[in-house]
Parts: structure tokens; sequence; C-alpha cells
């Protein structure tokens, strides 16, 4: 695909820079100018990361849901536990069956991120107490989705005390490294 997205946003700061940005007087219109030209360069920087991040928290979510949905659990809210562990399946049932066809949209990946999201926090609002086991992934889970989120940041400029980049916590481990990127 030529030109690519990163090439596009490049094409924009050049020309607001060269073009757009001289010709602008007013001093707070420079500013924001100079705002845009920032945002497009961050933009450029993550762009390519977007997809892979959503990939990554995709299979980690479907390991939690999974998991719990095999766990023992308990609750005084038995039908609402029951209701939510029975769209767990049903999810999780639909993104097998959107793994088997291979490559899929950002959007979708996306959107059923926020799914399982609404879910695994219904899950958990909902129990009283988890097994050891499943306690102990849930931590791990939120352990490496603040990772993500920090190397997300740091991209940003706005964590620079996070040691990792978003690349190295992206391809370094996991699942998504595996598959090579």
């Amino acid at each position: 695909m030529t030109p690519d997205v990163g090439q596009f946003i490049q094409g924009m700061c050049k020309t607001m820079e060269e073009v757009i940005l001289p010709t602008v007087g007013d001093s707070f219109a420079q500013e924001q100018a100079k705002l845009i030209i920032g945002t497009l360069r961050f933009l450029d920087t993550v762009q390519d990361m977007q997809y892979p991040y959503e990939a990554v928290e995709n299979e980690e979510y479907r390991k939690i849901l999974r998991a719990l949905s095999e766990a023992s659990l308990r609750c005084e809210r038995t039908n609402v536990l029951r209701s939510l562990l029975d769209e767990v399946k049903t999810h999780l049932a639909q993104e097998a069956g959107l793994k088997e066809h291979g490559p899929r949209s950002y959007r979708s990946l996306r959107q059923s991120n926020i799914v399982m999201k609404r879910l695994l926090c219904g899950i958990l609002r909902t129990v009283e107490e988890l097994p050891a086991s499943i306690d102990g992934l849930v931590k791990e889970f939120t352990k490496q989705q603040l990772r993500r989120e920090r190397a997300w940041m740091r991209s940003l400029g706005k964590d620079p005390g996070t040691p990792e980049n978003l690349e190295e916590v992206l391809f370094g481990d996991g699942e998504y490294a595996k598959q090579g990127r």
C-alpha cells in the first residue's frame, strides 16, 4: 500500500511546517499549528503499534475470561453471574470463529476488547471471592495491562519513568511475539 498511513502523516507535517506555518501571522494560530504538528508526529510514531496492542490485549482478555468461565465462582447474585458467564461463552465462541477466518480489522478487534472488558469488569464486581489460581491470573492480567498502558503513555512523553518502550512490551514476549508480529 503506497503511500501508507505514515507517509500521509509525514506529508501533512511537512506541508504544515513548510507551507502553512510560515504564512500564519497570529501567534496563537502558530502555537495551535505546532500542536497539530506534534500530534501528527505522535500518531506517526504509534499508529503501527495500534493493531498489535489490540491483538495482544484481545489474547489476554480471552485467556482470563476462559479461565473465569471454567472456574467455580461464588456469589449471591447467581443469576447475574450466570448471565455474564453465558455471555462470555458466546463471545469466546464468536472469537474462535473469527480467528479461524484469518486476519481481522482493527475495529473488530477493538470492539471485541470493549465487550470483553465489560464482561470482565461485570464478573469481578459480581463475584465475592476469586479462587487463588484465578486471583493470580487477574493480578497478572492487571500487571500486563498497566505495563502496556505505561508504555503507550511513554510514547506520548507522559510517563518518561517507564523503562520499556511500546515495541518491547508488545513484541518482546507473549503470544503476539510468537506469531512473528
